[in-house]
């Protein structure tokens, strides 16, 4: 026989299907699913019937007074939980198909040519180096007297060189070095008695940013009378110096007849006039570089090959098994609702 709904109508519990008949419900020992049928036509909808007149409003009544909140009740104890249904067990997972081939990629295009290489751009000016780095030259044409014998002096220098770079003199007597390095500091002084006789001595030192320098002092003797007095003095100082550095050479002297002399030119033979003192500086170490010439312009980029194409994509391997889900529950003893015994899914 078959029955007519999801319950039996025994209030004991499930009610048994009969293993001879088909059940349309959801207990039997096996239920397979069969195909819904359409659904049928929906039935016209009804007309809706006329609304009432509205009535006139009263008039709104006087508030009351606000009765008092009665007391809380106490809250009701809570009721015990049901106990979890079983969860059924879950079928195995179906093995994955085998992956499909891959197909073959395309050949890759041919690369385009390059283009020409552009002209070299020219030479730029060669820098200062070796003894064309920065370097100065000074000379004086003018005597230079001491007016005490207890007082030191600058000499100065009122010529440059006008080739001279990066090396000059400032307030007459100071040689300003523009670039740091280490430079080569020479000079060369004339000393004369200008009267009287005797044996007496000149002091000349370096002195730097107003600052003598240990150990740089020089001292020479003139002695006789005026007419062979001349003595040449010379020597160098080598210093490492910073961006506007500068350097003074300063005398004294034991007798204030003692002067660095300046001559004329002379006649018969022509010889060249004769400085007081000439002082020479010269870079011996730098890192100086003349400017880079321009770049040449780059040549035009060559065409690019076409692209390959890629090859067939492999087709797609088969679906694996299908999975049977089980013992859904299964019908547990006193539950209220049948379980599902099986489900075929039909290889989906």
């Amino acid at each position: 026989m078959a029955t007519s709904g999801l319950y039996g109508s025994s209030t004991a519990g499930v009610v048994p299907a009969n293993p001879g008949a088909e059940t349309t419900g959801l207990y039997g020992t096996t239920v397979r699913f069969g195909v819904t049928g359409p659904t049928g036509p929906t039935g016209p909808t009804g007309t809706t019937g006329a609304t009432g007149a509205t009535g006139a409003t009263g008039s709104i009544g006087l508030t009351g007074p606000t009765g008092s909140t009665g007391l809380t009740g106490p809250t009701g104890t809570q009721g015990i939980q049901g106990p979890t249904g079983s969860t059924g067990n879950t079928g195995a997972q179906g093995p994955f198909g085998p992956t499909g081939s891959q197909g073959v990629q395309g050949l890759q295009g041919i690369q385009g040519n390059t283009g020409p290489t552009g002209p070299t751009g020219s030479t730029g000016t060669s820098g200062a180096g070796g003894a064309l780095g920065y370097w100065g030259s000074f000379y004086s044409t003018q005597d230079q007297v001491a007016a005490s014998t207890t007082v030191a002096y600058p000499i100065t220098l009122n010529n440059t060189d006008p080739d001279s770079n990066g090396v000059s003199v400032v307030s007459n007597s100071r040689i300003t070095f523009a670039y740091p390095g280490v430079y080569n500091i020479e000079f060369s002084v004339q000393a004369d008695r200008v009267s009287g006789s005797g044996v007496d001595t000149i002091d000349i030192w370096f002195r730097k940013n107003g600052t003598d320098l240990p150990e740089s002092n020089g001292v020479i003797t003139v002695s006789g009378g005026a007419a062979a007095a001349k003595t040449i003095a010379a020597w160098n100082y080598m210093l490492e110096l910073v961006a506007n550095d500068y350097v003074e050479l300063i005398w004294r002297t034991s007798d204030i007849r003692l002067e660095l002399i300046h001559e004329p030119a002379g006649t018969s033979p022509t010889r060249p006039a004769v400085p007081s003192v000439i002082v020479t500086a010269h870079q011996v170490m730098y890192t100086q570089l003349g400017p880079t010439g321009a770049t040449g312009s780059t040549g035009p980029t060559g065409p690019t090959g076409p692209t390959g194409t890629f090859g067939p994509t492999g087709s797609i391997g088969p679906a694996g098994p299908s999975t049977v889900i089980s013992n859904l529950d299964g019908g547990a003893p006193n539950s209220n609702y049948g379980g599902i015994t099986s489900i075929d899914c039909g290889g989906v």
